[in-house]
């Protein structure tokens, strides 16, 4: 593909995800007007979608799965930008200023998502449909990690010239010209795919059934708020 091309289909990518997240911030409220809606009315209906409600609630799956789709979601769009503006930059130094942003951006979304390991597998115990298992979605991690250097040449670009500023300006200089451009590129493109399977592992968390098709954002979100006011009067 040509630049141009490219450019329009990093766009795209931008768009879709930045609808995802309006998607997941309408999700986010309609869960907060039904909590309100239970907590005013006691004497609501017990019926099987408010009790499943109820327990997921009342546990905090809701609040950390959607808390995981965001993050594989914002991070997926950063990862985006940085390969467009890496695309149109001109100069070397800047090339690698872009290269340095993904380092960090992956390097704290892997962090970030350990931080929910424990009650995403517990939650993913209870799912029978889910298209990838919590098991195997950590093996692949912990490969790209390998094969990535996560503790050593991520660790160090991130914690010298990027995330904070090395002292040592021998080192701030030798780290970032130790970035190979082919390799991160490889990373940048092999971390997406993997956010990709967070983001759908997540999802389907969040649902009681398989997805079968593509998810209509728009439709999803008003399916759900019409299910939400049907059950709470």
């Amino acid at each position: 593909m040509d630049k141009k091309t490219i450019i329009e289909e990093f766009d795209k990518r931008i768009s879709l995800n930045e609808e995802n997240l309006r998607f997941l911030k309408g999700f986010i409220e309609i869960i907060a007007h039904l909590n309100e809606n239970i907590e005013n009315k006691p004497d609501v209906e017990e019926n099987d979608f408010i009790k499943k409600f109820k327990e997921e609630s009342l546990n905090g799956s809701f609040d950390k799965i959607i808390s995981v789709c965001s993050l594989s979601t914002i991070s997926k769009i950063d990862l985006y930008i940085i390969s467009k503006h890496f695309l149109l930059s001109k100069y070397s130094w800047e090339k690698f200023y872009f290269l340095r942003v993904a380092f960090l951006n992956i390097y704290e979304t892997i962090n970030t998502y350990n931080k929910y390991n424990k009650e995403l597998k517990k939650i993913s115990e209870n799912k029978n449909h889910l298209p990838i298992s919590f098991e195997d979605l950590g093996k692949k991690l912990r490969q790209f990690k390998k094969e990535n250097s996560f503790e050593n040449q991520m660790n160090n670009v991130r914690n010298s010239t990027i995330g904070h500023i090395s002292l040592d300006f021998n080192k701030y200089y030798d780290d970032i010209k130790s970035i190979d451009t082919d390799q991160t590129l490889r990373m940048i493109k092999d971390f997406i795919s993997i956010l990709d399977e967070i983001y759908d592992f997540s999802l389907h968390c969040l649902l009681s059934k398989p997805i079968e098709e593509k998810v209509d954002v728009e439709k999803t979100y008003n399916n759900l708020k019409q299910l939400f006011n049907e059950n709470i009067r």
